[in-house]
């Protein structure tokens, strides 16, 4: 994976926002808000940079643990190497 990525954030098949996530960094981004933005999973506030630390909060809090009894059978599973 590269050092940016841009992923959208669905809820159930709506479509909410775009983001670009640096994993270098751990930034994220907003690209654009979608007709369903009001679905977002997360506290969104009135400021762009209040919206991007939120999404990068909401993010980290779902984050799988490496200390997870399953951890190295979930990246298996999922083809990933590392949880970043």
């Amino acid at each position: 994976m590269g050092k940016e990525q841009i992923y959208i954030l669905m809820l159930k098949d709506l479509e909410v926002l775009s983001f670009k996530v640096n994993f270098k960094s751990e930034e994220f981004k907003i690209i654009e808000k979608f007709k369903h933005f009001d679905k977002a999973p997360f506290d969104i506030n009135k400021s762009v940079e209040d919206i991007n630390f939120s999404l990068y909060k909401f993010f980290n809090s779902r984050i799988i643990p490496p200390q997870r009894e399953d951890y190295e059978q979930i990246l298996k599973a999922t083809g990933c190497k590392s949880i970043l």
